[in-house]
């Protein structure tokens, strides 16, 4: 009867050791899984972000192009007044 008891006793740590491993398992899964939707979450904010950069950039060119056309327009006035 003793051997038994001690053969249960063994048998309940065993699985109380595999439960601990299954959990830190079930942890570490849920760990990556978070991960992975805050990356997916980051790469759509730095597409928006990389969207935005362009706008940004396109509005830059067309106000140096604009600048361009303005100081065009300014020389030809000078130009002309001196007619």
């Amino acid at each position: 009867l003793r051997s038994r008891h001690d053969d249960l006793i063994k048998e309940n740590e065993e699985q109380q050791n595999k439960i601990s491993l299954l959990e830190q398992r079930l942890y570490a899964n849920h760990s990556y899984e978070q991960l992975k939707e805050h990356q997916a979450q980051l790469e759509e904010q730095l597409a928006k972000q990389c969207e935005k950069t362009i706008q940004l950039e396109i509005i830059l060119r067309q106000e140096n192009i604009d600048k361009i056309k303005f100081d065009q327009l300014k020389q030809i006035e000078l130009s002309y007044n001196e007619l």
